[in-house]
């Protein structure tokens, strides 16, 4: 059943087809500014503040660009302690979304952990198109580790997480890690993660309208370059082949999302290969409810059982 508080903010029997957007009359700029005025009011409904958690912004060399990247330390860990590290990539379709967008989410990870969170500025379509934002963000993987001591980090517990869009990208940080032999994560938390371009399931097809996914098809076709990117496994991540060395994985799913099927079924494929494997689905929720604090308190909790399992992932023994 749909939590009382979501059929509020929801009205999905009253909801038609969604009206296609095309791709070239598309003004990123202003949706993007729309999205971030829907978090910042969304935010400001909190019964509570976020955890404070000192914070900087730092640089990342990609290629020949450089791109942000905030780095959250709780207080509970010092500059020249051997910390794990977290790499935070957040969800918004490959479109939308920011450091300031889940800002929230990732201060939670970072006190409740505790860890030092590591959340890149990976460039956004349409503008750059698949592999552009997964190769921004391994780049950013990769200099964590290999900055390690810079940051009073452990570069051999290392995790990664992300939602939507960006629990796809943390998948494809492992897959590229372990592609080129480089330090594996240590495990990955996958929030609601977008596993298929080219999905026909069951919920797809129940939650496709109203449940704050309508435009997921419209997204895909702004990340993807061509049909062929659609079925490339670093995209469509539910089609990746040899899974028995991935890292011990946790995946999130709602009971309303339209991408809950695929979640559960990586996870299944995740586990018939041997890798440790936990599926978490919150039955009464939609896609994207982590950032939803303001409607959902109890989303917090949520937030520090998610904590737990990074911890538990990082070896951490409190």
């Amino acid at each position: 059943m749909l939590h009382p508080a979501l059929r509020k903010l929801l009205n999905p029997m009253d909801s038609g087809p969604s009206t296609p957007i095309n791709v070239e009359n598309f003004c990123p700029i202003a949706a993007r500014q729309a999205f971030m005025k829907e978090v910042a009011e969304l935010d400001a409904r909190a019964t509570t503040p976020p955890p404070d958690v000192a914070h900087k912004d730092v640089l990342i060399a990609v290629d020949d660009e450089k791109i942000r990247c905030r780095i959250y330390r709780p207080g509970s860990l010092t500059d020249t302690s051997d910390a794990p590290a977290l790499l935070y990539l957040h969800g918004g379709g490959w479109i939308y979304g920011s450091i300031e967008s889940h800002d929230a989410i990732c201060r939670f990870l970072a006190h409740y952990t505790p860890c030092v969170v590591f959340v890149p500025e990976y460039r956004l379509a349409p503008e750059w198109r698949f592999p552009t934002p997964l190769n921004d963000a391994y780049a950013a993987y990769k200099w964590i580790i290999e900055h390690a001591d810079d940051h009073g980090i452990d570069g051999k517990r290392v995790a990664v997480a992300g939602d939507s869009a960006g629990g796809n990208m943390a998948f494809g940080v492992s897959t590229l890690a372990i592609r080129n032999a480089f330090n594996r994560p240590c495990f990955q938390l996958l929030a609601y993660p977008v596993c298929n371009l080219f999905a026909i399931t069951t919920s797809r097809e129940d939650f496709r309208n109203g449940y704050w996914l309508d435009n997921i098809d419209f997204q895909i076709e702004c990340y993807v370059r061509s049909d062929t990117d659609r079925l490339d496994p670093l995209a469509s991540i539910g089609l990746a082949r040899d899974l028995s060395q991935m890292p011990p994985t946790r995946i999130i799913t709602a009971g309303f999302d339209p991408l809950r099927d695929e979640g559960i079924a990586l996870g299944e494929r995740l586990a018939a290969k041997g890798v440790q494997t936990e599926i978490v689905n919150y039955p009464s929720y939609i896609h994207g409810f982590l950032s939803l604090r303001g409607i959902l308190p109890e989303i917090d909790d949520v937030l520090k059982e998610s904590s737990s399992s990074i911890s538990r992932g990082l070896r951490i023994y409190l």
